[in-house]
């Protein structure tokens, strides 16, 4: 290895050409990396790399990170979530240049520590970093019809749809908020608004209510009276079992009118 642990020294380019060949390889010659270079000190180095402007290998380290995740994150998810999403909270509103920071780096920065986040399951090892998460994302997409980051809005948008799939119900809080950003989008990006409305409102639909009153004054689920961000995880969530959130979903009491709008939402769009 051309880099040796402790030397205080940046991986290279055909360092790292290498790790990653090496990787590919075989579980022993990732063993041999992982003894000189620990996991969160390799994902450090990554992406330092990443944000170099003279890196050639950006695509690259960034689905290496994703495909790792768990064994370069090992039993420290949290520092190592934290690591990933404190990266993506500095990237996400830097400037674009065209070079250091692109669109592209933005989207690809989002895909991969959202796909991370739900590899190692950071919703039970690493709650407060997917709240971080998820508060980066929320807050994001709420800065509706800025043309020149839609693209970049649309794919935050995939991102948290990706983790209320992954957790259902996690967003349920948030689709008053979600519904007022569908109407206000006028870009192409809309449609991965709706996507993420859809979604969460088809979990809820599942999940979380049952048809058991026929009374009026079912709680209104389309309420932005709580703020969008600070998020929190849902405590039946973080206190659920890990693949099992669905299970731990409370269910609700939901009249037959509310059901009718919430089929009505989701059919409209």
């Amino acid at each position: 290895m051309a880099a040796e642990k402790g030397s205080g020294k940046l991986l290279l380019v055909s360092d790292w050409e290498q790790l990653l060949q090496d990787f590919r390889t075989s579980h022993d010659l990732q063993h041999k990396w992982l003894t000189s270079w620990p996991g969160l000190t390799i994902i450090d180095q990554a992406l330092q790399s990443i944000t170099k402007k003279e890196s050639p290998l950006k695509p690259q380290l960034l689905n290496f990170l994703e495909e790792n995740a768990e064994l370069l994150v090992g039993s420290d998810t949290v520092a190592g979530v934290c690591m990933l999403v404190e990266s993506l909270r500095n990237i996400l509103p830097a400037p674009v240049d065209g070079s250091l920071i692109t669109h592209t780096l933005k989207e690809q920065m989002m895909v991969m520590v959202t796909t991370v986040a739900i590899t190692v399951d950071a919703i039970h090892t690493a709650t407060p970093q997917l709240e971080m998460l998820t508060e980066i994302l929320l807050g994001f997409i709420s800065r509706t019809n800025y043309a020149a980051d839609r693209h970049v809005r649309a794919t935050a948008c995939e991102c948290l749809r990706e983790l209320e799939l992954a957790h259902p119900c996690l967003l349920h809080v948030c689709v008053g908020h979600v519904f007022a950003l569908c109407q206000s989008e006028r870009t192409h990006a809309a449609q991965s608004y709706k996507i993420l409305l859809t979604v969460i409102l088809h979990n809820m639909a599942c999940h979380m209510y049952t048809i058991k009153s026929r009374s009026s004054g079912a709680q209104p689920f389309l309420s932005i009276t709580i703020p969008l961000v600070p998020f929190s995880v849902p405590p039946f969530l973080a206190a659920s079992s890990p693949r099992q959130e669905s299970l731990s979903v409370p269910a609700k009491e939901l009249t037959a009118g509310t059901l009718f709008v919430c089929l009505a939402y989701t059919l409209f769009l």
